[in-house]
């Protein structure tokens, strides 16, 4: 007993002996040590919330499509060495006020900018943005005429020229006889290149009646277009004009069909689609952002987005810019912890395809085999998907 003791005393004198021996590094570990991240800032360049009646309805969740896109990668993020964070920067209904928000920005230490919703938006900081090295990646602009003025920016939707022939396509196979004429606002940057992109032999079958924005002159040019009694006609404007005009022409008795695009808006719940209201008419949107669309991937997203912000109608381009957001934040990815403006440029202009939610995006190729468009038929107040567009 007293020898199996003393045996138990010399294994335990042995085994402390051991862990002296052994090197404070092993004997008090550190945990392993967390790699500071490098904050990096994504502009969201949009119209401020609750400045007109269109703008509640769903601007709120761009920015809420963009922070999903950064959570859905942030530990890809985070493998380079980065955190992405979100700086606002707003349109404002006053372009002097937009202009000097544009100023901020370029003088700011954000690295890539996601937006703005529109062309003519683009078009009021667009003397700052060109020559610039801050890519400024649009989600919804559709002017051609912008991309030979600025190269570091990037339409990640279609173009007017798409739409266009898009558009040409098909009234010639939906309505290949009606007379036609066409009403375009000829101060909107985006109604007079969406005219200008349709084909010279289409332009020669239908009448051209060159307006504003501004809804004044409206009774008159209805008036003179009825006296040609046209069948079919093209209204490439926004919501507020073309409500305005469909209206007019109704209650002057025109008894045929309407046709526009992205720019009127969809959902009865949407600016246009309150506006008109029951009013009997017939028209065709040519959208290539759809709240019809049958994409499972982009409908997953809606939802997220919509438990989110419940209560919230939100419109079709959300998608474009969670998009547009994964598009920037591989540039990020790439680029890595020591990214710059310039870097990101660079490697932007080595990228010609991206594959996000909507498929695959050409980035400001005026043409793109791969986009499919959504023909929304409107019918006395009724939004409905008519048919999907393939080239």
């Amino acid at each position: 007993m007293i020898r199996s003791l003393a045996i138990l005393s010399l294994l335990g004198l042995f085994f402390s002996a051991c862990f002296l021996a052994l090197p404070l590094s092993i004997l008090y570990a550190a945990k392993p040590e967390q790699v500071a991240l490098r904050n990096v800032k994504i502009a969201i360049l949009m119209g401020r919330p609750g400045l007109s009646l269109d703008t509640p309805r769903y601007l709120p969740f761009f920015s809420k499509a963009v922070e999903l896109a950064i959570q859905d990668r942030k530990q890809e993020l985070a493998r380079a060495g980065l955190k992405a964070e979100i700086s606002m920067v707003y349109m404002e209904e006053d372009a002097t006020q937009t202009y000097r928000n544009f100023e901020e920005l370029m003088k700011s230490d954000v690295l890539v900018g996601v937006g703005p919703q529109s062309s003519d938006e683009i078009t009021t900081g667009l003397s700052l943005i060109r020559g610039s090295d801050l890519l400024i990646v649009s989600p919804s602009a559709t002017s051609t005429e912008l991309l030979k003025e600025a190269p570091n920016l990037l339409l990640f939707a279609g173009t007017n020229q798409e739409a266009a022939q898009i558009t040409e396509k098909f009234i010639s196979r939906e309505f290949p006889h009606k007379k036609m004429a066409s009403i375009v606002a000829w101060d909107s940057d985006y109604a007079q290149n969406f005219y200008k992109n349709l084909s010279e032999d289409f332009k020669k079958r239908l009448d051209l009646y060159k307006a504003t924005e501004e809804t004044g002159s409206v009774p008159r040019v209805v008036a003179e277009a009825m006296k040609k009694k046209p069948e079919l006609i093209i209204l490439p404007n926004f919501p507020v004009t073309t409500a305005a005009y469909i209206r007019q022409f109704v209650e002057a008795g025109y008894q045929g069909v309407f046709v526009g695009a992205d720019s009127w808006g969809e959902g009865a719940d949407g600016r246009f689609g309150k506006i008109m209201g029951n009013t009997p008419f017939e028209g065709y949107m040519v959208r290539q952002f759809s709240l019809f669309s049958k994409n499972a991937a982009e409908q997953r997203i809606r939802e997220r987005l919509a438990s989110q912000l419940p209560n919230t109608s939100y419109g079709s381009l959300v998608i474009a810019y969670y998009d547009s957001a994964l598009y920037v934040i591989d540039l990020l990815i790439s680029a890595g912890a020591r990214a710059t403006r310039k870097d990101i440029l660079e490697r932007s202009k080595k990228t010609k395809f991206f594959k996000g939610l909507m498929g695959t995006a050409c980035l400001s190729e005026v043409n793109c085999p791969t986009r499919n468009f959504n023909i929304v038929k409107v019918k006395n107040g009724e939004f409905s998907l008519y048919k999907e567009f393939k080239k």
